[in-house]
């Protein structure tokens, strides 16, 4: 299972250098940023969503609450 893991990391890092050459002169990069982070929140909320988990600590698991 680990070397699936890794293999899914590499190959995700690794292709994202044809998502930025892409964009290289055509879209300013803080809009570039603002949208890859935009994408992965939405990913990332769809992911736990489906897998029933919850976006919240519960209580008295956080630093600031002590």
């Amino acid at each position: 299972m680990n070397a699936v893991l890794y293999v899914v990391t590499v190959l995700i890092w690794g292709s994202t250098w044809l998502a930025i050459k892409g964009q290289l002169g055509e879209v300013h990069p803080t809009a570039s940023i603002a949208y890859r982070f935009a994408l992965a929140a939405v990913i990332l909320l769809a992911w736990a969503r489906v897998r029933g988990l919850p976006l919240r600590y519960p209580c008295g698991c956080t630093a600031s609450s002590s």
